[in-house]
């Protein structure tokens, strides 16, 4: 098998291409064909997300950190690949939140613009907390100024605007509810 992969990627032969001639999976290919090609791509992509601060904190959004640590993250981003898997809803990336929330947005919490390029002014929150069953999908996902975020730890939305409520009230200010139309 190896001889006849090297042959035909000699011939200029695509990994495709040869996956449909020899029926053999891409990555038997690119372990006959390439050398080191596990280090090439891991360098490829930390220098992609080292590139782009936005990728980098989805990445970081999106893991999860239970599958890690039992020792299960190969088998997380099996699943997270195969159609109609609970977990397809999880893949989004920078261009899907930058068409939800454009590059200039408002803190959802405090109402502070942030830039979505600039990496220090905003963090990726969990609006429902992943602890109170919230997921690590685009819906449920929120930019927030750090201050605001921290703040607001596992809280829901509804119960870090209590907690606020109660800490100006604390110190003398008077809290009005908005007229609802």
């Amino acid at each position: 098998m190896k001889d006849k992969i090297i042959e035909l990627r000699a011939q200029g032969q695509t990994y495709s291409q040869i996956q449909k001639i020899l029926g053999c999976s891409k990555s038997t290919i690119s372990y006959h064909c390439g050398k080191n090609q596990k280090n090439k791509t891991r360098i490829r992509t930390k220098k992609f997300r080292n590139s782009n601060p936005l990728a980098r904190k989805i990445d970081h959004f999106k893991r999860d950190y239970k599958i890690m640590f039992a020792n299960r993250l190969s088998n997380f981003h099996r699943k997270g690949t195969r159609k109609n898997s609970k977990y397809e809803k999880r893949n989004f990336n920078y261009k899907d939140l930058i068409n939800k929330f454009g590059l200039e947005t408002k803190c959802y919490l405090t109402g502070r613009y942030v830039h979505l390029l600039d990496a220090t002014t905003y963090e990726l929150d969990h609006m429902i907390p992943k602890s109170r069953g919230g997921e690590n999908t685009l819906d449920n996902c929120g930019i927030a100024c750090p201050v605001a975020n921290q703040a607001k730890r596992n809280m829901n939305v509804f119960e870090f605007l209590k907690l606020c409520e109660e800490v100006l009230k604390n110190f003398g200010y008077k809290i009005e509810q908005p007229d609802q139309k």
